[in-house]
């Protein structure tokens, strides 16, 4: 569970509501509460959440495709994009790398548009999986104005790719 802040504006509020004031536009805020039962007396801190307001950049990485089933000579890998935010986006770098059997980068600069709340598969490149794979997939999407990079990468561990021809 969470825990309380420090550096952090610390809100009393008699109530079980609170409105806050001069928030900042397109800026994300996390916060933590508390129950106060009485003098002495408050529940742990729960949270942190998070919240923002007018959300203007977010681009997610949603997923990497990898091979599944049998190898194949040109065994596809895609990223899949999505646009958080309220404005369009393009113009902005992804990353695919793949460690293991087989190792290479694919880097792409996706030009867009990509409008508010759409997603868009991407192909990276193709690979050799014919004599089967063992590799860890790792990406990025890099939008310069993104609010939230907690969204932006991902990684799957040691994915496996049965070869075309398997020997008993």
């Amino acid at each position: 569970q969470g825990a309380a802040s420090t550096g952090a504006t610390r809100v009393n509020s008699p109530t079980s509501t609170f409105t806050l004031q001069q928030l900042q536009s397109q800026f994300c805020y996390e916060y933590l509460v508390r129950a106060y039962c009485g003098p002495g007396d408050t529940s742990a801190w729960a949270g942190p959440f998070v919240f923002c307001t007018d959300l203007g950049y977010d681009a997610e990485l949603l997923d990497i495709e990898r091979p599944d089933g049998c190898g194949s000579a040109t065994s596809q890998i895609r990223a899949i994009i999505r646009n958080n935010g309220d404005n369009v986006i393009g113009g902005f770098p992804i990353s695919v790398s793949l460690n293991g059997t087989i190792n290479t980068t694919f880097n792409q600069v996706y030009a867009g548009p990509l409008a508010t709340g759409a997603t868009d598969t991407v192909l990276m490149g193709t690979v050799n999986t014919l004599n089967g794979a063992l590799v860890t997939y790792s990406g990025y999407v890099n939008l310069a104005k993104d609010q939230i990079r907690a969204n932006d990468s991902l990684r799957f561990d040691s994915v496996i790719t049965i070869p075309l021809d398997p020997v008993a």
